[in-house]
């Protein structure tokens, strides 16, 4: 468990990670806000982003998590020569730059502080 997390030579991600379920996450702007804030014309989706990946500790399973945004446009604007391009937030990760998820960072601080299993035992699980 602890090398998915702490696996850090460029390629090695993809190969661990590559035959996990993947489950994709979509942010989208709420619905009140799917509007030109200068002209009010609604808002059309003009693509997604990948955002970032995690790993999801489910005990005894691991499930990959793939982040993505969409974009938004005004045809309004666009129509007049302006950029009004928006974006949905997406939700912040637990440690930058990292396959760890809450779930997954929580299950290994509870092996390693209430259970107190060495990383070597961890690995091997």
């Amino acid at each position: 468990m602890s090398k998915i997390l702490t696996e850090v030579q460029k390629g090695h991600r993809a190969r661990l990670i590559k035959d996990l379920e993947t489950e994709k996450v979509v942010s989208e702007l709420p619905a009140g806000d799917c509007e030109c804030e200068w002209c009010r014309t609604a808002l059309r989706s003009i693509g997604t982003t990948h955002v970032r990946t995690e790993v999801k500790m489910i005990p005894a399973r691991l499930k990959k998590i793939e982040y993505h945004t969409t974009a938004y446009e005004c045809p309004s604007c666009k129509a007049d020569g302006a950029d009004a391009i928006h974006k949905a937030p997406t939700p912040k990760p637990v440690i930058l730059n990292s396959l760890a998820s809450p779930s997954a960072v929580s299950w290994l601080m509870h092996q390693k502080f209430e259970m107190s299993l060495p990383y070597h035992r961890q690995e091997k699980e």
